[in-house]
């Protein structure tokens, strides 16, 4: 004899709340959000263009793009000795790499052009020209972002709110 069981409609209607693609796309763009937050606050800074280069292009229901700059690939991996490739920096058009050296931020001897500043200001900037230089360390901070995101993105209140609801 078949038994007939109670609150099958309402048990149907939450499943389907909590597994349609609306459901879903909702869920990954709040997750998307909550990653470029992070991203932002977690990029090493000198001036912010790349921390504001950081943004959503598109959320579907099970994947979303987040996009930036280049640099931010070279900040997180490392150039040089340092990054993926592992080899020196070396020209490729002269017989030398040529950059103006000091310190930067208030009260240093560099602009953010990395030009030196005139007068007193600018006494600790110097010309720096080698052949070939080591390249920059990795400073991670993508893996890091996506983890604490996805550890603080509410996916489970967001999924309790579509299942209370749906009844």
């Amino acid at each position: 004899m078949p038994e007939i069981v109670i609150g099958t409609s309402k048990l149907n209607a939450r499943l389907f709340a909590i597994s349609s693609p609306a459901a879903r796309k909702g869920f990954m763009g709040r997750f998307a959000l909550r990653t470029v937050a992070l991203l932002q606050k977690g990029t090493p800074r000198k001036t912010a263009h790349t921390q504001r280069s950081i943004h959503v292009t598109g959320v579907t229901d099970d994947r979303a793009r987040i996009v930036g700059s280049k640099v931010l690939v070279w900040i997180d991996e490392g150039t040089g000795l340092f990054g993926p490739r592992h080899h020196r920096i070396v020209p490729v058009h002269r017989k030398a790499l040529s950059w103006t050296g000091g310190t930067f931020g208030p009260g240093g001897s560099l602009r953010l052009s990395g030009q030196a500043r005139k007068g007193k200001a600018g006494a600790g900037a110097h010309r720096i020209t080698v052949r070939s230089t080591k390249g920059m360390r990795a400073r991670p901070f993508i893996d890091r972002a996506v983890k604490e995101a996805a550890i603080h993105s509410g996916v489970r209140a967001d999924l309790t709110k579509a299942w209370d609801d749906a009844a």
